[in-house]
């Protein structure tokens, strides 16, 4: 939600973005005689949103769907891993990928190696088959752990459950290597996995940021 009405830098409200997801969820919005006033306003009515949907969510035993990512730990057991981790290493490939001139990365994002690729994806890659054959089983039960996880979360007996795009990314500290900025997976994307690999270098820092 704050990623949705936030300005680019994330240290302010957007007011029109604000106004959409207010109008979005049905809420009125407040058309103030400066866009102060209106900016305040309307943050004063987003709060009151959140916390209805909080209240009504502990009143009927759900949880929280404003929170709607987790930590499940021991999806994939850490052993086996470390285990396939070598087989992995040595499947590993840059695959050099054109986000074109608008984007942020351009031409520079080459630290990623794909499993699957959605069909008619830009820019344009193909799987590549020691990865797949490496890690499509560990991709398979990520999928279905997944749909436990989404039909948990949404009191559903059962979901289909297909994958878009699954990529291994290694990170080093290096320019355009050490990180993925804040991004949105897609409009169409209805959640995403994230599995941690093991590592044999040793490091300080990183971290995962939901916004």
């Amino acid at each position: 939600v704050l990623y949705t009405v936030s300005n680019k830098a994330n240290d302010n409200f957007s007011l029109p973005n604000l106004t959409k997801y207010l109008r979005m969820k049905g809420v009125e919005v407040h058309e103030g005689s400066t866009p102060e006033e209106s900016l305040q306003v309307n943050a004063a009515r987003l709060l009151e949103l959140l916390d209805r949907s909080e209240q009504g969510n502990a009143a009927g035993g759900q949880q929280s769907q404003l929170l709607r990512h987790e930590h499940v730990r021991q999806t994939i057991p850490r052993e086996e891993l470390e285990q396939l981790f070598p087989d992995v290493q040595e499947a590993y490939v840059q695959q050099q990928l054109d986000y074109g001139e608008n984007s942020r990365y351009g031409d520079r994002w080459k630290i990623s190696c794909y499993l699957v690729v959605m069909e008619h994806w830009k820019p344009k890659i193909m799987p590549h088959e020691p990865m797949v054959r490496v890690l499509s089983p560990i991709m398979d039960r990520c999928v279905q752990a997944y749909a436990k996880w989404y039909c948990r979360m949404h009191s559903l007996k059962s979901v289909d459950v297909s994958v878009m795009n699954a990529f291994v990314t290694r990170y080093r500290a290096s320019p355009d290597e050490d990180q993925l900025k804040k991004h949105i997976d897609g409009s169409n994307v209805d959640g995403s996995v994230i599995l941690a690999l093991p590592t044999q270098e040793p490091f300080e820092g990183g971290a995962l940021h939901v916004w």
